[in-house]
């Protein structure tokens, strides 16, 4: 009996030992600095670590990894529900010269995860943001993106929420493209400017929903295509050499109270479905409409 006692006794305190262990290593809050942090450090407040990709390792699921100072972060691969974030007036610039993405986020099992990017300045990297697999949710709000290839690519399905963000000087803004599950996106005050071939593209299975947000200086402005749908409301697409408004291949665009102008086209249809409200202010394209425009009476 004795022996049982001293058994469990021992059980109980090895229990409390590893607990507490785990406690020290997975961290609700991880702190990264680029001036004075170390990825030997437990990536505290006090003792902060070096890398985003280093915290994501110590924060929990469904945890936030907060960004101390203004300086370079290398890329980083997100694989579970997880806050990255830097506080207004930091710079934070995320991305290394050769890689894939500033931040890749990939998993794709269920439950599938809650990710949001505040604050942060993607560059260098190929493309800012690239969605690989299915998620629930992904935030972006108050970034900058410059990347050569896409400001964000997003080919995982799931729901995605765009706030105050800017992408400039990439071939593709925003790709939204799914051939499997449904993407559902909002695009809220946020600029695309000087993009190759299109600020925003929505495809596939795509809903795409953008207010009070510009798209100036591109080829395309906005375009949906291969049965996207897209919704531009108090929109402004201007001075895109191509067009600003291009409904492509089965796509689907209704626009209203949004100022199409100087660009190439205004408003373009080809072989797709193009509703245009009669609060748009169209003018001073080189062509103001191009293809079958239907006009639709506000309720």
């Amino acid at each position: 009996m004795l022996i049982t006692t001293i058994g469990y006794r021992t059980l109980i305190i090895l229990s409390v030992v590893l607990l507490a262990v785990t406690q020290s290593v997975a961290q609700r809050v991880a702190f990264v600095m680029a001036n004075g942090g170390s990825d030997t450090n437990p990536c505290t407040r006090s003792a902060p670590c070096r890398q985003v990709q280093q915290a994501l390792t110590i924060a929990t699921s469904g945890g936030t990894v907060v960004i101390l100072d203004s300086g370079e972060y290398e890329d980083f691969t997100i694989t579970k529900s997880v806050s990255v974030i830097a506080d207004k007036g930091i710079t934070a610039v995320i991305g290394n010269s050769g890689a894939y993405a500033g931040a890749t986020i990939s998993d794709g099992t269920a439950p599938y995860i809650q990710v949001t990017l505040r604050g942060l300045s993607f560059v260098d990297s190929d493309n800012g943001i690239i969605v690989d697999s299915q998620i629930d949710t992904l935030a972006v709000e108050d970034c900058t993106i410059e990347a050569p290839l896409y400001g964000i690519f997003a080919r995982g399905p799931g729901r995605y929420v765009i706030k105050n963000t800017q992408v400039r000087h990439s071939n593709y803004g925003i790709w939204f493209t799914t051939s499997t599950r449904q993407i559902t996106a909002t695009i809220d005050d946020s600029r695309f400017e000087y993009i190759g071939t299109v600020g925003v593209m929505a495809s596939g299975k795509s809903q795409v929903t953008i207010r009070n947000t510009v798209s100036a200086d591109n080829a395309d402005g906005f375009a949906a295509s291969n049965y996207g749908k897209l919704v531009l409301e108090n929109c402004s697409a201007t001075y895109n050499s191509s067009s600003g408004v291009s409904a492509e291949q089965s796509g689907n665009i209704s626009v209203s109270n949004s100022t199409i102008a100087y660009n190439g086209i205004g408003l373009k249809n080809s072989n797709s479905t193009l509703r245009s409200f009669g609060n748009n202010r169209l003018s001073n394209n080189s062509t103001n409409s191009s293809g079958t425009i239907s006009l639709v009476n506000q309720q």
